[in-house]
């Protein structure tokens, strides 16, 4: 009986790694080419103000880490 529980387990937590490989590997291998596609066409009509668009998009998200680290670290001692 412990057999069966164990690969009922096994096959459960594998069958979610496999969903979420399958739902999160497409925007891991297409998000940078959407950003780059977006940001050229963004280029092509808008011109090169665009480019400081696109700047203060992808510096936002380095910034973000220490922010919610910190946002979370207050949020969890009190």
């Amino acid at each position: 009986m412990y057999v069966i529980v164990q690969l009922v387990n096994f096959f459960a937590n594998d069958c979610q790694r496999v969903f979420e490989l399958m739902y999160l590997l497409p925007l891991c291998l297409g998000g940078p080419l959407l950003v780059i596609a977006s940001t050229i066409y963004c280029i092509h009509y808008i011109g090169p103000w665009a480019l400081i668009g696109a700047l203060v998009m992808l510096l936002y998200y380095p910034y973000q880490v220490p922010v919610d680290v910190c946002s979370l670290s207050v949020y969890y001692t009190h």
